[in-house]
């Protein structure tokens, strides 16, 4: 059974008017497709970023902060420098 689409960046995510967002790995469960455009996604199901040397704050504080105030049911957050996954509901 197809539960979503999962898709890689690049990728466009509307989290509300003025704010779009690329996240690394964006799930859409199949309840919630009608938010998928052909130009970009609205709010996902699930968003996993990717920690890099430039984007640690970013991703820790900036783009949780986003993604919480958009309503994103779950945010990961991938460090494989310090070889941990973080999950946020």
């Amino acid at each position: 059974m197809k539960l979503g689409e999962v898709l890689m960046a690049p990728l466009d995510v509307r989290l509300r008017k003025g704010i779009i967002r690329k996240p690394d790995i964006a799930f859409m469960s199949k309840e919630h497709r009608k938010r998928i455009t052909s130009q970009r996604w609205g709010i996902p199901d699930l968003v996993v970023e990717v920690i890099s040397k430039g984007n640690k704050n970013q991703d820790r504080i900036e783009k949780f902060n986003e993604y919480q105030k958009a309503g994103i049911p779950e945010y990961w957050i991938v460090d494989h420098f310090q070889q941990t996954i973080e999950v946020f509901t």
